[in-house]
């Protein structure tokens, strides 16, 4: 499960209000900090297993 807080809330809203919000947000919690959690994100959804369509029987 993923880990919840205000880093992947920040995440999010990077993906909502664009780059600039976030980073001037990343400062409060540290820049290098923010990209570490960052790629571990990115490496999380990468591992993720992808769900696998079920095929229609019929």
């Amino acid at each position: 499960m993923a880990r919840q807080g205000p880093l992947m809330e920040l995440g999010e809203l990077a993906e909502i209000t664009g780059h600039e919000e976030a980073l001037e947000l990343g400062k409060k919690f540290g820049e290098r900090e923010l990209d570490k959690e960052v790629e571990k994100q990115k490496q999380e959804q990468q591992n993720r297993p992808q769900p696998t369509p079920k095929p229609l029987h019929k």
